[in-house]
C-alpha cells in the first residue's frame, strides 16, 4: 500500500496547518493555535446521541438560508454558518463544508455537543486501521468535492466559452470574502466609454484626445497615462482585456482591499506606460487600453497563488495546467513579441512593464504574508492585510 497523501488542512482562522488528533475516539484536525477543530460529517454521526441532529444541520446548511461562513479548510470554500441551541448551553455558531462534508468547530464549541458514550467503547478495530480509514474517508470526500466542482465548470457555458476563446478559466482558486464591485466597476467604466463614444461616432477622438503617446507624454500634464488605461480601440480589444480582468482581478482586489487594489492598479499602469514610453520615445500612435495594468493583475496572482489552475483549450481539448507555468508561456510570448514584431500596433512593452510591476508587488506582499506568519489561504479567508 502506497502511502497516503492528502491536501494539506489550512485553519480557517489563523492560517496554520491542522494536524491530526482524536476527540473521544474519533479522528479530529486541531489547530496548535487557536485550538479549533475539524471533524468530517461521517465521524459526527458517530459521536453524537443522534444521527438525525446531525443530519438536520447539514440539511440547515445545504437548504436553508445559511450565510457564508469561514473558508473550508480543505477545499477553501466559504462554508455555511449553522446556529445551533442545545439546552443548558449557550447558542453555538458552527461552520460546515458542504461539498467537503465536514464541520467547523472554534474553541470550546466541540464540548458543547452531546456525544453518545455507547458508541465510545472500543471494538475489535485496531486504532490504526481506524485511522487509515478516517483518512481514506476525507480524501474520497474531497476528491469527490473537486470532480464536482470540476464538472460544475464543465457545465458552466460561459467559461467553456472564455476557454476556448484563449482566456484561461480558474478551476480552484479560493473563495471570495466580498464582491469584487472594484474589478466590475473598472469593467463596467471600460465598456461604457466605448460603447459612448462609439454611439456618438466619436471613437477616433477620443482616443487620440485621451490615449497616451510617446512623443507628447508631458500633453495634459501627463494625465494621459491614466485616462489611456481606459480607453479601447475595438470590440475584440475591449472583450479581451476585460474577460482577463474578471477573471483574475476579483481574487486580487479580494486579498489587496479596494483601497489598495486602486491604488495597485494606477500603479500597474504607470509602470506600463512608463516602459512603452522608454522603448518607443519617438512614436505618435496613442496606446490606449487596460492591458498594462491587467498584466500587472496577472503577475500579481501568479505569484500569491501559484497553486491555482487554469483550464485551457488546446485542440478544442481542456487542459489544466498551474497559472505559473501558464505564466512563463504568457510572459515569454509577450518578451519574444516585443523583441521581433517591433512595427506591431500591440503595446507589447506595456505589458511588461505592468507585470514587472505585479511581480514585485506580489513579491513583496508574499514576503509581508510570510513575516506576518499568515498563508495566502489565510489570507483569503479574511485575515490579510486589508
Amino acid at each position: 500500500m502506497g502511502i497516503l497523501k492528502l491536501p494539506p488542512l489550512i485553519c480557517p482562522k489563523c492560517g496554520r496547518k491542522l494536524y491530526k488528533t482524536y476527540y473521544c475516539k474519533k479522528v479530529c484536525f486541531l489547530c496548535s493555535s487557536c485550538h479549533g477543530n475539524l471533524l468530517t460529517l461521517p465521524a459526527m454521526r458517530e459521536l453524537c446521541r443522534s444521527r438525525d441532529f446531525v443530519s438536520r444541520l447539514f440539511a440547515a446548511a445545504r437548504y436553508g438560508n445559511a450565510p457564508d461562513g469561514k473558508c473550508c479548510p480543505s477545499c477553501r470554500k466559504p462554508m455555511k454558518q449553522v446556529d445551533i441551541v442545545l439546552p443548558d448551553a449557550d447558542a453555538v455558531e458552527i461552520d460546515i463544508c458542504i461539498c467537503c462534508q465536514q464541520i467547523w468547530f472554534d474553541k470550546d464549541e466541540l464540548v458543547v455537543i452531546p456525544v453518545n458514550e455507547e458508541r465510545q467503547v472500543d471494538d475489535d478495530i485496531p486504532a490504526k486501521a481506524k485511522e487509515i480509514l478516517a483518512l481514506h474517508r476525507i480524501e474520497a470526500v474531497q476528491q469527490k468535492a473537486i470532480a464536482e466542482y470540476d464538472n460544475g465548470i464543465d457545465k458552466m457555458n460561459w467559461s467553456a466559452l472564455l476557454a476556448v476563446l484563449g482566456v484561461p478559466v480558474e478551476v480552484n482558486s479560493p473563495g471570495l470574502n466580498r464582491l469584487p464591485l472594484l474589478t466590475w466597476m473598472i469593467a463596467v467604466v471600460c465598456v461604457g466609454i466605448f460603447v459612448v463614444s462609439l454611439c456618438c461616432g466619436i471613437q477616433r477622438e477620443v482616443v487620440d484626445i485621451g490615449g497616451f503617446i510617446p512623443a507628447q507624454w508631458f500633453r495634459y500634464c501627463g494625465m494621459n497615462i491614466f485616462s489611456a488605461m481606459f480607453i479601447h480601440a475595438s470590440w475584440g480589444h475591449l472583450i479581451g482585456n476585460m474577460a482577463f480582468l474578471l477573471v483574475f482581478g476579483d481574487n486580487v482586489e479580494d486579498l489587496l482591499g479596494r483601497k489598495k487594489f486602486i491604488l495597485f492598479i494606477l500603479l500597474a499602469g504607470v509602470c506600463s506606460q512608463i516602459l512603452h514610453l522608454l522603448f518607443t520615445n519617438s512614436s505618435q500612435i496613442p496606446c490606449v487600453g487596460a492591458s498594462g495594468f491587467i498584466s500587472g493583475i496577472i503577475a500579481f496572482y501568479t505569484v500569491v497563488l501559484p497553486q491555482v489552475k487554469l483550464r485551457c483549450f488546446v485542440r478544442l481539448h481542456p487542459v489544466d495546467i498551474p497559472v505559473w507555468f501558464w505564466f512563463v508561456l504568457w510572459i515569454g510570448g509577450q518578451i519574444l513579441s516585443a523583441l521581433f514584431l517591433a512595427n506591431s500596433n500591440v503595446a507589447y512593452f506595456a505589458h511588461i512593464g505592468g507585470a514587472l510591476c505585479g511581480f514585485f508587488a506580489g513579491v513583496y506582499c508574499r514576503r509581508k504574508m510570510r513575516n506576518q506568519g499568515i498563508s495566502a489561504e489565510a489570507a483569503f479567508a479574511g485575515n490579510g492585510n486589508r
